[in-house]
């Protein structure tokens, strides 16, 4: 049997694949107090980070969580559905253009959301617990950036992956379950 050839990497390719593995660990370590592969009573990530995002863009519409998320605006609707049906956002018909309705969090949301954050704290601060302040935001700083890079297309699948995430149930009444 022939040997394969490894595929000669330049020193910055080896940085980037080895750094895109270390982000992989650290969200594995930082979810690993959740409760269960769909998360904290049952919200997965993408739900938190539509819930996340709404909390913090009252009125926003769907086109708007779509562009957060980086996927077509379409395969959102799924994800808003299930926090519409878990009572943690609503839509409301903008009075201006009856066409457009906007996201809204409810209290309930408010309250869950509190909850969750008090949960992610104990498995996500510890990670950090030997960063200083300075070296936090620098991180943060990198990552944002990272995010936010817009000439760079989307993984193949990636919206498919948001869709198919969007189907993960949340059990009815698991919201408020621990709570």
């Amino acid at each position: 049997m022939e040997a394969i050839p490894a595929t000669p990497f330049t020193r910055r390719e080896q940085i980037l694949e080895e750094t895109l593995g270390l982000i992989r660990r650290v969200r594995v370590r930082s979810n690993s107090a959740n409760d269960g592969p769909e998360g904290h009573f049952g919200l997965n990530s993408i739900h938190h980070a539509a819930l996340h995002f709404t909390m913090r863009n009252p009125g926003a519409i769907q086109r708007d969580l779509a562009d957060f998320l980086g996927v077509q605006p379409g395969h959102v609707s799924e994800v808003v559905d299930a926090l519409e049906r878990q009572g943690l956002i609503t839509r409301v018909l903008d009075p201006a253009d009856r066409r457009i309705h906007r996201l809204e969090a409810t209290l309930r949301a408010h309250e869950f959301h509190q909850r969750i954050h008090e949960l992610s704290g104990e498995s996500v601060h510890p990670l950090f617990r030997r960063w200083t302040d300075s070296e936090i935001e620098a991180l943060y700083a990198l990552l944002k950036r990272l995010a936010e890079e817009d000439d760079v297309p989307s993984a193949p699948g990636a919206s498919h992956v948001v869709h198919r995430a969007a189907r993960v149930a949340i059990s009815e009444g698991s919201a408020g379950a621990n709570d």
